[in-house]
């Protein structure tokens, strides 16, 4: 079980983690540009209307960036 330092210092690190995601409407072809906190908010609520007992997150020391060259 987690203390309430480590549930604020996963929510403070996944607050930081800014990152673009394009959504594409399948059906207009549509692109926008959506960050990755939406993307997982939105697919949480999926999982909690739907009643798995599974939840996601973002924890920015797992982001890999890649090196432009």
């Amino acid at each position: 079980m987690q203390n309430a330092l480590e549930k604020w210092e996963k929510k403070k690190m996944t607050d930081k983690a800014e990152i673009i995601v394009w959504e594409k409407n399948t059906e207009t072809n549509e692109v926008e540009k959506v960050s990755l906190k939406v993307v997982v908010g939105q697919l949480n609520q999926f999982v909690y209307d739907n009643e798995v007992g599974v939840e996601y997150f973002i924890n920015r020391k797992d982001i890999k960036w890649a090196k432009l060259m």
